[in-house]
């Protein structure tokens, strides 16, 4: 296939003339022939700007922001911008759905910064470093009171003299407790503090704690609902290894015998049919997750004796 869409262009150091894509020329930067020729026209771009002592700036296209920028950038770009975001409104310009704003100038420098209803503020900085250079914002006059107790002064904001009456949490305590005898100002009598401490022991102590320690008594051992006389408190007899357990898993397919969930690490039990732990073959083991496990022991399920009938 021929080439298509192909122009003439000419070098910028050696003056070739080749033909490239129109995408490609049509870019706005220098073209080069070759890497030698480039890298000589980079060097000139650099000895240009090293030595020319006026500044180059740049103005944005989107904000009409001024910036300084080297003339090798300035030449090979035909749009200069301030940042990404500029560059993306000047290329493809605003979204559809996006936000509306505008440029507002910044109160210390006068640099340009976009605001939008959401980020708008009373006053606009560009940077913390402008917004303390910014004028302070007058601090609320605070209120000096007495304290309710002791008449000691507090400093308070306005909204915080309508609440706080004490000067310190001793202050209300003394308050408080002296408000309940008649008696601001004083501390408790020791007598009535014996009198109090024994009506608290003699009303958790002697009532709630005998009743939760009856409570517990009963609902241990046989008079538990659950109870099986103590087959739980039984030993195993010897072989029922990991290795067995392990081979039972792996007969059941790591799934729970009754509803089929498949087990996780920790999340399963191997179960003895007839309830007895002394018979470890493998006809009287089967596999359970914790819930069945539990309902099997308390008689909600039954299983099979046998596998061929499960």
């Amino acid at each position: 296939m021929g080439k298509t869409n192909q122009v003439a262009v000419r070098c910028a150091i050696c003056s070739i003339e080749w033909s490239v894509k129109a995408s490609r020329a049509a870019q706005n930067n220098s073209i080069t022939c070759s890497k030698s020729c480039l890298a000589e026209l980079r060097r000139r771009n650099n000895i240009n700007y090293r030595g020319s002592a006026e500044t180059r700036q740049a103005t944005c296209p989107v904000c009409e922001q001024t910036f300084v920028r080297k003339p090798s950038q300035i030449a090979k770009y035909g749009q200069s911008y301030c940042g990404r975001a500029c560059r993306a409104i000047g290329i493809r310009g605003p979204r559809p759905g996006q936000r509306t704003g505008e440029w507002l100038a910044c109160e210390t420098c006068a640099k340009n910064v976009w605001r939008t209803e959401a980020t708008k503020r009373p006053h606009t900085y560009c940077s913390r470093a402008c917004a303390g250079k910014g004028p302070r914002t007058p601090r609320v006059a605070r209120v000096i009171k007495p304290c309710d107790h002791c008449g000691a002064s507090m400093t308070r904001l306005p909204c915080e003299a309508r609440r706080y009456r004490f000067c310190s949490l001793r202050c209300a305590a003394r308050t408080v407790q002296g408000a309940r005898r008649g008696k601001p100002g004083t501390p408790w009598p020791p007598a009535q503090r014996e009198l109090l401490t024994a009506t608290l022991l003699r009303k958790y102590q002697n009532e709630w704690m005998p009743k939760r320690r009856a409570q517990s008594v009963s609902m241990s051992g046989a008079g538990n609902p659950q109870w099986q006389n103590g087959r739980s408190l039984q030993s195993y007899a010897p072989g029922f290894t990991r290795t067995l357990k392990r081979r039972i898993r792996i007969r059941d397919g790591h799934k729970c015998q009754i509803c089929g969930i498949p087990s996780e690490p920790g999340t399963h039990a191997v179960h003895h049919i007839d309830g007895q732990k002394v018979d470890h073959s493998p006809s009287n083991l089967v596999l359970l997750c914790h819930s069945c496990h539990r309902f099997v022991h308390s008689g909600k399920l039954s299983l099979p004796l046998t596998p061929e009938a499960r």
